[in-house]
Formats: C-alpha cells, structure tokens, sequence
C-alpha cells in the first residue's frame, strides 16, 4: 500500500497511546509490527525534517542553542515548501491492517489518525468445543 511520508510520520504520538491502551495480546502483536515497520521511516523523515530546520532556521537569542524555524520568518516558505515535498513523498508498505475490539476505550482521534492501520471489528465470539 502506498502512503505519504506524512500519514506516517503523523503516526507517532497516536500510536504510542494505542500501543498503551489494554488490549487482547494478538492485537499488541499486530500493533507491534505495525509500529516496528514504521519507527525506521518515521525516524527518517524526523532527521529530514531536522535538516531542513537547520538549514532554514536561525539560532534563538535564548535557550538552547538549536535552529528553530516558525510562520514567518525569512526563509519560511522556502522550508514549508520543501517540508511539503517531504511529506507527501510516497512509499510503499506492506502490512495487514489491525482489528481492534469495539469496545477499545481510546479517543477518537487516534483511531482517525491511525484509519490506514486499524479498523474498528467486534470481537468474534468463540463456541466452546464439545
């Protein structure tokens, strides 16, 4: 499946909350390589996107002494616009998407962050053997 530097990148913070959250041990399993599978591109476009804030950005009077960039400064739109080239670059990914239980108590917006990773399924129930 193709998906966006982004959508992945924008996986992070939900992903470590769902990966928190109580849940059968079969779904942290497919949880788990999910989030293995993604932590090598998220940490790219994490040093990417560091270099072009370094290349961009300017040194704060105050604080540490890291680059920082933000809406309107000088070279702005220059780092915007390759930031965007960035993150809409595609790349392909192999992976089954994750069912969760419905009665999963998370906030919404993970799961929309997360909708190219997991769905919502009721648990199937399970006949006793005879």
């Amino acid at each position: 499946m193709k998906i966006s530097n982004g959508e992945i990148y924008n996986t992070r913070e939900p992903l470590d909350k769902l990966m928190a959250t109580k849940m059968p041990i079969k779904t942290c399993y497919e949880l788990a390589k999910i989030a293995r599978l993604l932590s090598d591109h998220i940490a790219i476009v994490g040093q990417m996107k560091d270099k072009l804030i370094t290349t961009y950005g300017t040194l704060p009077e105050k604080g540490p002494p890291r680059p920082v960039i933000t809406p309107g400064d000088e070279n702005w739109s220059k780092f915007s616009e390759e930031l965007g080239v960035l993150m809409g670059e595609e790349v392909e990914l192999d992976f089954e998407v994750v069912a969760l239980p419905l009665n999963l108590e998370i906030e919404p917006w993970i799961i929309f962050t997360l909708e190219r990773f997991v769905k919502l399924e009721e648990a199937v129930a399970v006949e006793p053997k005879k």
